[in-house]
């Protein structure tokens, strides 16, 4: 059908932003209207609107790496297994391996995590989620066998409770911080939690606290503020921001 300027301009953004996100086949269908929208793009006399794309960007906010590469059939089967709810036999090297080993998966998601593709799953008939990258996949197989449900996971509450943010423990963690005035701000427009409460002691410090997954994420995320940020509490997150205050200075001495 006839397209105009706007849905041309949705198409081309869509085809830059949606490939990794669609399962292959539906991607494909979509092609026809990709080059459609590129060639009245094109034809515009006005370059204003074709120039959008370029002037729209999305950028990590952590340090850019490179893509990992993996086998263009190994995604097309992982999301063909995804979609039609089927069970794969995946051969896959973990790290520090040598010898890549085969397990029967139960595909429940795939989730893109910075530059590495992950397929939340289970194994055989066990209801524990595991992630695999998919640049470790050594080869694919969807099997006849439907992809068996598990009575206690689900992908949608892996998310919502963390999972994909590395769980050190199953609980969350009531998160006590002081920090300088300067760190604060952006906590302020974008809280770590809605129970996010925020006071100024005596020693002109910020004091905040929140609750929020026990996670190498969180770690992370708190080892980003350097000096600028103390942890209070819990006791034990602290002992360990302790001791590796005392292993940097070590280092760095």
């Amino acid at each position: 059908p006839g397209m105009d300027v706007h849905t041309a301009l949705a198409f081309q953004m869509a085809s830059e932003h949606l490939e990794c996100l669609l399962p292959s086949p539906t991607y494909g269908h979509l092609q026809p209207h990709f080059e459609h929208a590129r060639g009245v793009l094109e034809g515009l006399k006005g370059a204003k609107m074709r120039r959008w794309p370029k002037k729209i960007k999305v950028v990590p906010s952590t340090m850019p790496i490179v893509p990992t590469a993996f086998d263009a059939k190994i995604l097309e089967d992982i999301q063909e297994a995804v979609l039609h709810e089927k069970q794969v036999l995946v051969t896959y090297c973990r790290r520090g391996e040598e010898h890549a080993t085969d397990y029967v998966v139960n595909p429940h998601g795939i989730v893109y995590r910075d530059a590495v593709a992950y397929l939340v799953c289970t194994f055989w008939t066990y209801d524990n989620p595991m992630q695999l990258k998919l640049h470790r996949m050594v080869e694919t197989e969807i099997m006849d066998t439907p992809a068996k449900r598990s009575k206690t996971f689900t992908f949608e509450s892996y998310l919502e409770d963390g999972g994909m943010g590395f769980l050190v423990g199953k609980k969350p963690l009531k998160l006590r911080l002081a920090m300088d005035e300067d760190a604060v701000v952006s906590l302020l427009e974008s809280p770590l939690a809605e129970d996010q409460k925020v006071s100024k002691p005596k020693d002109g410090r910020v004091t905040l606290r929140a609750t929020v997954p026990d996670s190498h994420q969180t770690r992370a995320y708190l080892r980003s503020y350097g000096a600028t940020v103390e942890v209070l509490g819990p006791k034990s997150l602290r002992d360990e921001f302790v001791s590796e205050a005392k292993a940097l200075s070590k280092l760095y001495r």
